[in-house]
């Protein structure tokens, strides 16, 4: 990397690395232009803007930090059954 090249292009191709998560990129962009105020909205537009420009490959995604989680397995309540406390009318 060049000590003269701009934030956005720094984010664009940490971008296109695909190595990094969004927030990753915001980290390190922070720790080498620290007086900027990237956050990850600008990230989103950087990627968007790859993708209007054809850079981006097709199905591109970026690593993501979520981690998903597994469904927990329902409990199933046995209810006791119960007989029916109302009165027939006569």
């Amino acid at each position: 990397m060049s000590d003269n090249m701009k934030i956005g292009d720094y984010c664009r191709k940490m971008i296109l690395e695909q190595k990094m998560t969004p927030q990753e990129i915001v980290d390190a962009a922070l720790e080498k232009y620290p007086d900027s105020a990237v956050d990850q909205k600008h990230i989103a537009w950087y990627k968007w803007d790859l993708k209007r420009k054809g850079l981006l490959p097709e199905g591109f995604k970026m690593p993501s930090a979520r981690k998903t989680k597994q469904a927990a397995p329902k409990k199933t309540v046995k209810r006791k059954k119960t007989t029916s406390r109302r009165k027939k009318a006569a």
